[in-house]
C-alpha cells in the first residue's frame, strides 16, 4: 500500500511539474506543439487599460503581472482607450501587444484639373466634394494629416510691346474636413518669350504646397473630406484665365494627395 501511494505521488509530480500538448517532450513547464491550430487566449471586454475589470484573480486579490487576454472591446477613455487585440497585464496597466499603427492615402485621380477664373470651388479630380471621400479611424488620438497640392498656370497673353511677358497666376485650394476649411493659397509663373526671333512659352510650371495638420480623432468614426480649387482673376493670361490656353493647371505630372497617419494616443497637447 505504501509503494503504491509512492508511486502515485511520483506520477502526479511528474504531471504538474511538466505539460505538454501536442508533444511527449516538453521543453518547459509548458509547450504546446501543432501545424495548424493556434493558441486561444480567454476572450473579455476591457474598460480601460488603466483597469483590470472585467478580469478578475481566481485566487481572490489584483491581478498577477504577465495575465494575457484577447480584448474585443473598444472605447474612448483618452490615454486609457482599448482596442481590439491582445494586452498584458503589467501590475498596473494593460500593455497592448501589438503595434498601433495607420496611415492611408488618397490621391488625385490621373484627370489634370484645367483651372478656371470665372468659377470657384472647383472639384479637385477623385477628391472633390462630389466624391463624398471620408477616412475611417482606427484609433483615438492625434493623426497627422498631410495636404500636398500642386498648381501650375496657363499661358500668359502675348507681350505688347516688347518681347517678353512674364505673369503670377494664383489661387486658393479649400480642404475640408469634418465640416472645417483650410485653405492653402498657391502661385505660379507663366512667361511669353520673342527674344530668340521665335516664340516661346512656359506655362503649367507647377509648384508642390503642403499643408499639414495635427488632428485629435475619435476611433472608428468616418471624417469626411475634399478638396477644391478656386483661381483667382488673372488678366494677364489669354481669355482672362476663363477659358482655352488661359486656364491654370492643378496636379499636372504628381497628382494632389491627401495622407492620414497616426501619431500618439491624446495626451492634452502636441
Amino acid at each position: 500500500m505504501k509503494l503504491l501511494k509512492f508511486i502515485l505521488f511520483l506520477i502526479s509530480f511528474g504531471t504538474m511539474a511538466q505539460v505538454g500538448i501536442g508533444t511527449t517532450s516538453p521543453n518547459g513547464i509548458m509547450e504546446i506543439n501543432s501545424s495548424i491550430s493556434g493558441l486561444v487566449y480567454p476572450v473579455v471586454a476591457l474598460t480601460a487599460t488603466n483597469s483590470q475589470t472585467p478580469v478578475l484573480n481566481p485566487n481572490s486579490g489584483t491581478l498577477v503581472p504577465g495575465t494575457v487576454v484577447y480584448n474585443t472591446n473598444l472605447n474612448n477613455a483618452g490615454i486609457n482607450s482599448v482596442y481590439p487585440g491582445t494586452y498584458m497585464w503589467d501590475g498596473s496597466n494593460w500593455i497592448p501587444q501589438f503595434s498601433k499603427r495607420h496611415s492611408e492615402i488618397f490621391f488625385q485621380n490621373p484627370t489634370v484639373l484645367r483651372t478656371e477664373s470665372d468659377l470657384t470651388n472647383q472639384d479637385v479630380p477623385g477628391l472633390g466634394v462630389t466624391e463624398n471621400k471620408f477616412f475611417r479611424t482606427k484609433y483615438n488620438g492625434y493623426y497627422r494629416v498631410e495636404i500636398r497640392v500642386n498648381f501650375g498656370g496657363g499661358r500668359v497673353t502675348s507681350p505688347v510691346p516688347g518681347d517678353d511677358n512674364a505673369a503670377f497666376q494664383d489661387g486658393t485650394f479649400k480642404f475640408n474636413f469634418n465640416g472645417t476649411t483650410y485653405p492653402v493659397n498657391v502661385k505660379s509663373i507663366s512667361t511669353y518669350d520673342l527674344s530668340s526671333g521665335s516664340t516661346v512659352f512656359y506655362e503649367g510650371v507647377w509648384k508642390e504646397s503642403y499643408l499639414v495638420l495635427f488632428l485629435d480623432l475619435v476611433a472608428a468614426t468616418d471624417y469626411y473630406f475634399s478638396l477644391t480649387f478656386s483661381q483667382s482673376p488673372a488678366p494677364a493670361f489669354n481669355n482672362n484665365g476663363e477659358f482655352g490656353d488661359g486656364r491654370g493647371y492643378v496636379g499636372k505630372d504628381i497628382p494632389c494627395s491627401i495622407e492620414f497617419t497616426y501619431i500618439e494616443d491624446y495626451t492634452g497637447d502636441i
